[in-house]
Protein backbone atom coordinates (compact mmCIF):
# COMPACT_ATOMS: atom_id res chain seq x y z
CA UNK A 1 0.00 0.00 0.00
CA UNK A 2 2.88 2.27 0.88
CA UNK A 3 4.35 2.14 -3.10
CA UNK A 4 1.16 2.27 -4.99
CA UNK A 5 0.62 5.50 -2.32
CA UNK A 6 3.85 7.16 -3.08
CA UNK A 7 3.63 6.13 -6.89
CA UNK A 8 0.32 7.89 -6.57
CA UNK A 9 1.58 10.58 -4.83
CA UNK A 10 4.38 11.24 -7.75
CA UNK A 11 1.70 11.01 -10.74
CA UNK A 12 -0.44 13.61 -8.74
CA UNK A 13 2.13 15.91 -7.94
CA UNK A 14 3.42 15.73 -12.07
CA UNK A 15 0.07 15.94 -13.25
CA UNK A 16 0.28 19.62 -11.33
CA UNK A 17 3.27 20.23 -12.84
CA UNK A 18 1.94 19.33 -16.59
CA UNK A 19 -0.98 21.22 -15.73
CA UNK A 20 0.85 24.29 -14.54
CA UNK A 21 3.14 23.86 -17.82
CA UNK A 22 0.18 24.04 -20.00
CA UNK A 23 -1.89 26.90 -18.55
CA UNK A 24 1.99 28.67 -18.89
CA UNK A 25 1.98 28.17 -22.72
CA UNK A 26 -1.36 28.74 -23.47
CA UNK A 27 -1.07 31.95 -21.07
CA UNK A 28 2.34 32.62 -23.44
CA UNK A 29 0.52 32.29 -26.51
CA UNK A 30 -2.86 34.63 -25.75
CA UNK A 31 -0.31 37.07 -24.55
CA UNK A 32 1.71 37.00 -27.83
CA UNK A 33 -1.27 37.17 -29.78
CA UNK A 34 -2.96 40.03 -27.92
CA UNK A 35 -0.17 42.15 -29.25
CA UNK A 36 -0.14 41.03 -32.99
CA UNK A 37 -1.12 44.39 -34.57
CA UNK A 38 -4.98 43.83 -35.90
CA UNK A 39 -6.82 44.79 -39.33
CA UNK A 40 -10.18 45.96 -39.27
CA UNK A 41 -12.50 48.13 -41.86
CA UNK A 42 -15.70 49.37 -42.06
CA UNK A 43 -16.95 49.60 -45.27
CA UNK A 44 -20.63 51.42 -46.48
CA UNK A 45 -22.01 51.88 -49.69
CA UNK A 46 -25.21 53.98 -50.07
CA UNK A 47 -27.14 54.01 -53.32
CA UNK A 48 -30.50 53.18 -53.69
CA UNK A 49 -31.54 56.34 -51.83
CA UNK A 50 -35.40 55.46 -51.72
CA UNK A 51 -34.76 52.07 -51.15
CA UNK A 52 -37.02 50.95 -54.01
CA UNK A 53 -34.99 48.87 -55.40
CA UNK A 54 -34.46 50.00 -58.87
CA UNK A 55 -32.36 52.83 -60.35
CA UNK A 56 -33.62 56.63 -60.15
CA UNK A 57 -31.04 58.81 -61.79
CA UNK A 58 -33.15 62.03 -61.00
CA UNK A 59 -34.31 63.38 -57.26
CA UNK A 60 -37.84 62.80 -56.47
CA UNK A 61 -40.24 63.39 -53.67
CA UNK A 62 -37.40 65.26 -51.47
CA UNK A 63 -35.35 62.09 -52.18
CA UNK A 64 -31.33 62.35 -53.56
CA UNK A 65 -30.38 60.99 -57.05
CA UNK A 66 -29.78 57.12 -57.08
CA UNK A 67 -25.96 56.06 -57.84
CA UNK A 68 -25.21 53.13 -59.48
CA UNK A 69 -22.28 52.02 -57.87
CA UNK A 70 -21.13 52.12 -54.54
CA UNK A 71 -22.09 48.71 -53.33
CA UNK A 72 -20.06 47.58 -56.14
CA UNK A 73 -17.14 49.90 -55.18
CA UNK A 74 -17.16 48.30 -51.65
CA UNK A 75 -17.39 44.84 -52.53
CA UNK A 76 -14.19 45.67 -54.73
CA UNK A 77 -12.71 46.80 -51.62
CA UNK A 78 -13.62 44.29 -49.27
CA UNK A 79 -12.47 41.59 -51.49
CA UNK A 80 -8.27 43.20 -51.38
CA UNK A 81 -9.31 43.79 -47.65
CA UNK A 82 -9.90 40.39 -46.52
CA UNK A 83 -7.19 39.19 -49.12
CA UNK A 84 -4.74 41.11 -46.62
CA UNK A 85 -6.75 39.45 -43.40
CA UNK A 86 -8.93 42.19 -42.58
CA UNK A 87 -11.39 41.90 -40.12
CA UNK A 88 -14.50 43.72 -41.96
CA UNK A 89 -17.73 45.37 -41.24
CA UNK A 90 -19.36 45.84 -44.80
CA UNK A 91 -22.90 47.74 -45.01
CA UNK A 92 -25.11 48.68 -48.28
CA UNK A 93 -27.78 51.10 -48.26
CA UNK A 94 -28.21 52.11 -44.45
CA UNK A 95 -30.43 54.25 -43.14
CA UNK A 96 -29.49 57.26 -40.58
CA UNK A 97 -30.67 54.46 -37.70
CA UNK A 98 -28.90 51.68 -38.93
CA UNK A 99 -25.49 53.60 -39.92
CA UNK A 100 -25.56 55.10 -36.20
CA UNK A 101 -25.91 51.53 -35.21
CA UNK A 102 -22.88 50.41 -37.11
CA UNK A 103 -20.46 53.46 -36.77
CA UNK A 104 -21.19 52.34 -32.44
CA UNK A 105 -20.46 48.57 -33.46
CA UNK A 106 -17.41 49.54 -35.36
CA UNK A 107 -16.14 51.99 -32.53
CA UNK A 108 -16.75 49.30 -29.86
CA UNK A 109 -14.16 46.92 -31.14
CA UNK A 110 -11.13 50.05 -31.72
CA UNK A 111 -10.46 49.96 -27.99
CA UNK A 112 -6.45 49.06 -27.08
CA UNK A 113 -5.64 47.97 -30.16
CA UNK A 114 -2.10 46.85 -30.34
CA UNK A 115 0.75 48.84 -31.58
CA UNK A 116 0.83 49.08 -35.49
CA UNK A 117 -2.57 48.10 -35.95
CA UNK A 118 -4.49 49.53 -39.24
CA UNK A 119 -8.32 50.95 -38.98
CA UNK A 120 -9.96 51.79 -42.53
CA UNK A 121 -13.43 53.05 -43.09
CA UNK A 122 -14.62 53.90 -46.31
CA UNK A 123 -17.67 55.52 -47.56
CA UNK A 124 -19.04 55.29 -51.05
CA UNK A 125 -22.12 57.59 -51.58
CA UNK A 126 -23.87 60.71 -51.97
CA UNK A 127 -22.04 63.69 -49.70
CA UNK A 128 -22.27 67.36 -48.73
CA UNK A 129 -20.86 70.34 -46.63
CA UNK A 130 -22.39 72.89 -44.65
CA UNK A 131 -20.92 75.40 -42.49
CA UNK A 132 -17.55 73.65 -42.61
CA UNK A 133 -18.83 70.23 -41.31
CA UNK A 134 -19.34 67.60 -43.57
CA UNK A 135 -22.13 64.97 -43.94
CA UNK A 136 -22.84 61.22 -45.59
CA UNK A 137 -26.25 61.26 -46.96
CA UNK A 138 -27.84 58.14 -45.38
CA UNK A 139 -30.51 56.37 -48.08
CA UNK A 140 -34.30 57.19 -46.85
CA UNK A 141 -33.03 61.07 -46.23
CA UNK A 142 -35.55 63.16 -47.35
CA UNK A 143 -35.28 67.46 -47.55
CA UNK A 144 -37.99 69.49 -49.04
CA UNK A 145 -35.73 72.37 -50.65
CA UNK A 146 -38.17 74.84 -50.57
CA UNK A 147 -38.58 74.88 -46.81
CA UNK A 148 -35.12 74.61 -45.77
CA UNK A 149 -34.48 77.91 -47.88
CA UNK A 150 -36.95 79.39 -45.17
CA UNK A 151 -35.43 78.53 -42.21
CA UNK A 152 -32.17 79.84 -40.42
CA UNK A 153 -29.05 78.88 -40.80
CA UNK A 154 -28.52 77.09 -37.22
CA UNK A 155 -31.73 75.55 -37.98
CA UNK A 156 -30.66 74.20 -41.22
CA UNK A 157 -27.42 72.83 -39.32
CA UNK A 158 -29.71 71.01 -36.64
CA UNK A 159 -31.55 69.47 -39.49
CA UNK A 160 -29.10 67.89 -41.35
CA UNK A 161 -27.06 67.05 -37.77
CA UNK A 162 -30.20 65.11 -37.04
CA UNK A 163 -30.93 63.44 -41.01
CA UNK A 164 -27.27 63.29 -42.09
CA UNK A 165 -24.37 61.57 -41.17
CA UNK A 166 -21.50 64.02 -39.58
CA UNK A 167 -18.52 62.66 -40.57
CA UNK A 168 -16.47 64.59 -37.60
CA UNK A 169 -18.46 62.95 -35.34
CA UNK A 170 -17.88 59.61 -36.49
CA UNK A 171 -14.32 60.48 -36.33
CA UNK A 172 -14.31 61.84 -32.97
CA UNK A 173 -15.49 58.28 -31.85
CA UNK A 174 -12.78 55.86 -33.55
CA UNK A 175 -9.60 55.33 -32.17
CA UNK A 176 -6.98 58.48 -31.53
CA UNK A 177 -4.52 55.91 -30.81
CA UNK A 178 -1.10 57.46 -32.14
CA UNK A 179 0.54 54.12 -32.29
CA UNK A 180 -3.14 53.00 -35.03
CA UNK A 181 -2.88 54.33 -38.15
CA UNK A 182 -6.60 55.47 -38.75
CA UNK A 183 -7.12 55.89 -42.40
CA UNK A 184 -10.71 57.36 -43.93
CA UNK A 185 -11.69 57.79 -47.19
CA UNK A 186 -14.49 59.57 -48.76
CA UNK A 187 -15.34 58.38 -51.93
CA UNK A 188 -18.35 60.84 -52.53
CA UNK A 189 -19.29 64.25 -53.58
CA UNK A 190 -20.78 62.33 -56.83
CA UNK A 191 -23.95 64.90 -57.18
CA UNK A 192 -25.26 67.88 -55.64
CA UNK A 193 -28.80 66.60 -54.34
CA UNK A 194 -28.84 70.42 -51.30
CA UNK A 195 -28.91 73.70 -51.15
CA UNK A 196 -26.65 75.64 -53.23
CA UNK A 197 -25.74 76.79 -49.19
CA UNK A 198 -24.45 73.21 -48.99
CA UNK A 199 -21.96 73.07 -51.50
CA UNK A 200 -19.92 69.60 -52.23
CA UNK A 201 -16.63 69.78 -50.20
CA UNK A 202 -16.25 73.24 -50.20
CA UNK A 203 -14.01 74.59 -47.77
CA UNK A 204 -14.84 71.65 -45.94
CA UNK A 205 -12.53 71.84 -42.45
CA UNK A 206 -12.10 68.38 -40.95
CA UNK A 207 -10.03 68.49 -38.02
CA UNK A 208 -7.47 65.59 -38.97
CA UNK A 209 -6.95 63.45 -36.00
CA UNK A 210 -3.32 63.18 -34.92
CA UNK A 211 -3.19 59.18 -36.21
CA UNK A 212 -5.33 59.77 -39.02
CA UNK A 213 -4.97 60.05 -42.96
CA UNK A 214 -7.90 61.41 -44.83
CA UNK A 215 -8.31 61.01 -48.50
CA UNK A 216 -11.11 62.44 -50.72
CA UNK A 217 -11.77 60.95 -53.82
CA UNK A 218 -12.42 65.15 -55.36
CA UNK A 219 -10.87 68.16 -54.53
CA UNK A 220 -12.74 71.01 -52.77
CA UNK A 221 -15.97 71.53 -54.21
CA UNK A 222 -16.16 69.61 -57.25
CA UNK A 223 -17.64 66.30 -57.92
CA UNK A 224 -16.36 63.14 -58.27
CA UNK A 225 -18.09 60.32 -61.28
CA UNK A 226 -20.09 57.99 -60.60
CA UNK A 227 -18.26 55.12 -62.66
CA UNK A 228 -15.98 53.25 -59.66
CA UNK A 229 -12.86 55.39 -61.05
CA UNK A 230 -11.31 55.98 -57.16
CA UNK A 231 -12.55 52.50 -56.06
CA UNK A 232 -10.72 50.95 -58.93
CA UNK A 233 -7.56 52.89 -58.76
CA UNK A 234 -7.74 51.77 -54.37
CA UNK A 235 -8.67 48.38 -54.96
CA UNK A 236 -5.78 48.15 -57.59
CA UNK A 237 -3.17 49.83 -55.17
CA UNK A 238 -4.46 47.79 -52.44
CA UNK A 239 -3.73 44.56 -54.28
CA UNK A 240 -0.19 45.37 -54.79
CA UNK A 241 0.17 45.41 -50.77
CA UNK A 242 3.04 47.91 -49.05
CA UNK A 243 3.05 50.32 -46.36
CA UNK A 244 -0.82 51.86 -46.23
CA UNK A 245 0.70 55.38 -46.39
CA UNK A 246 2.28 54.36 -49.31
CA UNK A 247 -0.61 52.78 -51.01
CA UNK A 248 -2.84 55.88 -50.50
CA UNK A 249 -0.23 57.97 -51.55
CA UNK A 250 -0.37 55.59 -55.20
CA UNK A 251 -3.77 56.25 -55.00
CA UNK A 252 -3.47 60.00 -55.04
CA UNK A 253 -0.68 59.74 -58.18
CA UNK A 254 -2.60 57.23 -59.64
CA UNK A 255 -5.98 59.78 -59.65
CA UNK A 256 -3.90 62.53 -60.40
CA UNK A 257 -2.40 61.68 -63.57
CA UNK A 258 -5.87 60.70 -65.22
CA UNK A 259 -6.66 64.10 -64.08
CA UNK A 260 -3.67 65.64 -65.40
CA UNK A 261 -4.75 63.61 -69.00
CA UNK A 262 -7.96 65.14 -68.63
CA UNK A 263 -9.65 61.84 -67.86
CA UNK A 264 -11.33 63.91 -64.87
CA UNK A 265 -12.46 66.80 -63.84
CA UNK A 266 -10.58 66.89 -60.27
CA UNK A 267 -8.24 64.70 -58.61
CA UNK A 268 -8.01 63.41 -54.82
CA UNK A 269 -6.99 65.44 -51.57
CA UNK A 270 -5.32 63.96 -48.89
CA UNK A 271 -4.64 65.26 -45.37
CA UNK A 272 -2.26 63.69 -42.77
CA UNK A 273 -1.81 64.15 -39.30
CA UNK A 274 0.82 64.42 -36.90
CA UNK A 275 1.06 60.88 -35.36
CA UNK A 276 0.34 59.37 -38.62
CA UNK A 277 3.80 60.93 -40.13
CA UNK A 278 5.61 59.80 -37.01
CA UNK A 279 4.33 55.84 -37.45
CA UNK A 280 6.81 53.71 -38.85
CA UNK A 281 6.35 51.20 -42.02
CA UNK A 282 2.33 50.10 -41.36
CA UNK A 283 1.89 47.24 -43.99
CA UNK A 284 -1.11 46.65 -45.26
CA UNK A 285 -0.85 42.64 -44.31
CA UNK A 286 0.16 42.19 -40.21
CA UNK A 287 3.42 40.82 -40.14
CA UNK A 288 4.88 41.86 -43.43
CA UNK A 289 8.12 44.04 -43.44
CA UNK A 290 10.24 45.45 -46.74
CA UNK A 291 13.89 44.51 -47.09
CA UNK A 292 15.73 47.62 -47.03
CA UNK A 293 18.10 47.18 -50.17
CA UNK A 294 22.32 47.65 -49.89
CA UNK A 295 23.18 50.58 -51.68
CA UNK A 296 26.65 51.54 -52.40
CA UNK A 297 26.91 55.25 -52.17
CA UNK A 298 29.01 58.13 -50.30
CA UNK A 299 26.82 60.13 -48.25
CA UNK A 300 27.70 63.82 -47.70
CA UNK A 301 26.47 64.85 -44.66
CA UNK A 302 26.18 68.60 -45.08
CA UNK A 303 23.45 71.41 -46.52
CA UNK A 304 23.47 71.03 -50.20
CA UNK A 305 22.44 74.06 -52.30
CA UNK A 306 21.30 72.39 -55.74
CA UNK A 307 19.60 75.99 -56.98
CA UNK A 308 20.44 79.38 -55.42
CA UNK A 309 17.63 81.39 -57.11
CA UNK A 310 15.03 83.17 -55.42
CA UNK A 311 12.59 83.19 -58.29
CA UNK A 312 9.69 81.07 -56.53
CA UNK A 313 8.74 79.25 -53.71
CA UNK A 314 12.03 78.23 -51.84
CA UNK A 315 12.29 74.27 -50.96
CA UNK A 316 13.78 72.50 -48.58
CA UNK A 317 14.01 68.63 -48.97
CA UNK A 318 15.47 66.75 -45.89
CA UNK A 319 16.10 63.19 -46.12
CA UNK A 320 16.54 60.85 -42.93
CA UNK A 321 19.41 59.27 -41.79
CA UNK A 322 19.32 55.57 -40.08
CA UNK A 323 18.37 52.61 -41.39
CA UNK A 324 18.61 52.86 -45.72
CA UNK A 325 19.46 56.35 -45.09
CA UNK A 326 21.85 55.40 -48.24
CA UNK A 327 18.52 55.05 -50.90
CA UNK A 328 16.88 57.95 -49.25
CA UNK A 329 20.01 60.44 -49.94
CA UNK A 330 20.17 59.50 -53.46
CA UNK A 331 16.62 59.90 -54.00
CA UNK A 332 16.68 63.62 -52.41
CA UNK A 333 19.90 64.22 -54.74
CA UNK A 334 18.12 63.00 -57.28
CA UNK A 335 14.32 64.86 -56.85
CA UNK A 336 16.39 68.11 -56.37
CA UNK A 337 17.93 67.49 -59.63
CA UNK A 338 15.04 67.01 -61.67
CA UNK A 339 13.23 70.04 -59.85
CA UNK A 340 15.95 72.52 -60.67
CA UNK A 341 16.09 71.43 -63.94
CA UNK A 342 11.91 72.28 -63.83
CA UNK A 343 11.96 74.83 -61.61
CA UNK A 344 9.93 77.16 -63.53
CA UNK A 345 7.28 74.30 -64.73
CA UNK A 346 6.63 73.82 -60.45
CA UNK A 347 7.28 77.48 -59.81
CA UNK A 348 10.41 76.42 -57.24
CA UNK A 349 13.25 79.36 -56.58
CA UNK A 350 15.71 78.23 -54.10
CA UNK A 351 16.40 74.13 -53.73
CA UNK A 352 19.06 72.58 -51.20
CA UNK A 353 19.25 69.20 -49.69
CA UNK A 354 19.51 69.03 -46.23
CA UNK A 355 20.53 65.57 -43.77
CA UNK A 356 18.15 65.19 -41.07
CA UNK A 357 19.23 62.84 -37.96
CA UNK A 358 18.33 60.18 -35.84
CA UNK A 359 18.57 62.47 -32.70
CA UNK A 360 17.31 65.52 -34.06
CA UNK A 361 14.39 63.72 -35.70
CA UNK A 362 12.87 62.10 -32.66
CA UNK A 363 13.71 64.82 -30.46
CA UNK A 364 13.65 68.68 -32.00
CA UNK A 365 9.86 67.79 -32.35
CA UNK A 366 10.25 66.69 -36.65
CA UNK A 367 9.60 63.15 -35.72
CA UNK A 368 8.70 62.34 -39.38
CA UNK A 369 9.31 58.27 -40.56
CA UNK A 370 7.64 59.02 -44.26
CA UNK A 371 7.68 60.80 -47.28
CA UNK A 372 5.71 64.21 -46.78
CA UNK A 373 5.96 67.71 -47.89
CA UNK A 374 4.64 69.76 -45.83
CA UNK A 375 2.77 73.51 -46.45
CA UNK A 376 1.31 76.01 -44.53
CA UNK A 377 -2.74 76.61 -44.84
CA UNK A 378 -2.55 80.50 -45.21
CA UNK A 379 -0.87 79.77 -48.65
CA UNK A 380 -3.10 77.31 -50.77
CA UNK A 381 -1.10 77.61 -53.88
CA UNK A 382 2.01 76.41 -51.74
CA UNK A 383 -0.54 73.01 -51.30
CA UNK A 384 -1.19 73.33 -54.56
CA UNK A 385 2.42 73.29 -56.01
CA UNK A 386 3.70 70.57 -53.64
CA UNK A 387 0.87 68.11 -54.90
CA UNK A 388 1.63 68.57 -58.25
CA UNK A 389 5.28 67.85 -57.33
CA UNK A 390 4.35 65.14 -55.37
CA UNK A 391 2.29 63.54 -58.23
CA UNK A 392 5.07 64.38 -60.70
CA UNK A 393 7.76 62.01 -59.02
CA UNK A 394 5.08 59.11 -57.43
CA UNK A 395 7.87 56.69 -56.59
CA UNK A 396 8.46 59.12 -53.64
CA UNK A 397 5.29 58.19 -52.06
CA UNK A 398 5.04 61.51 -50.94
CA UNK A 399 1.27 62.99 -48.69
CA UNK A 400 0.71 66.53 -48.17
CA UNK A 401 0.60 67.77 -44.71
CA UNK A 402 -0.18 71.05 -43.09
CA UNK A 403 2.65 72.17 -41.25
CA UNK A 404 3.09 74.72 -38.49
CA UNK A 405 5.88 77.06 -39.24
CA UNK A 406 8.20 78.46 -37.59
CA UNK A 407 7.60 78.99 -33.75
CA UNK A 408 3.87 79.14 -34.81
CA UNK A 409 4.03 81.26 -37.30
CA UNK A 410 3.73 80.97 -41.33
CA UNK A 411 6.65 81.35 -43.49
CA UNK A 412 5.69 82.44 -47.04
CA UNK A 413 7.43 81.48 -49.93
CA UNK A 414 8.94 78.40 -47.83
CA UNK A 415 7.79 74.80 -48.03
CA UNK A 416 9.83 71.21 -47.36
CA UNK A 417 10.00 67.68 -47.89
CA UNK A 418 10.80 64.95 -46.06
CA UNK A 419 12.37 61.65 -47.01
CA UNK A 420 12.26 60.00 -44.04
CA UNK A 421 10.28 56.54 -45.61
CA UNK A 422 10.96 54.21 -47.56
CA UNK A 423 11.77 54.97 -51.50
CA UNK A 424 11.49 53.07 -54.36
CA UNK A 425 14.42 51.02 -55.34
Amino acid sequence: MYCIHGVAMIAKNAYRIYLFFLIFVISGVVSAQSHVPRRIALLVGDWDYNLNGKFDPTPSQGFVSDLRTPCNDTALIKHQLDVAGFEILDYCNLEKKSYDSATRDFSSKLSNLPKGSIVFVYFSGHGFQFHGRLFTVPVMFQMDSENLRMLSAQAKFIYFEHHANDVALMLQNLTDDKNVALVVVLDNCRDTPVTEEAAYNEAVSIHTGPNTLIQYATTAGDQAPDNSGYAQALSDELAKGGDIGDIMARVAARIWRSYDSGNRTSYAETNVGPAFAALHETPLRAGERSVVASISETIVRKKKVVRNVYDGVSLDILWCEGEGEEARYRFALSLAGELSSRAHEFGVGRIQVKPLSVDRNEHDGYNVHRNLMRYDVEYPQERAMLIKIARAFPDGNFLPQRGVGVGGKPTPNYVSAFVCGRVAQ
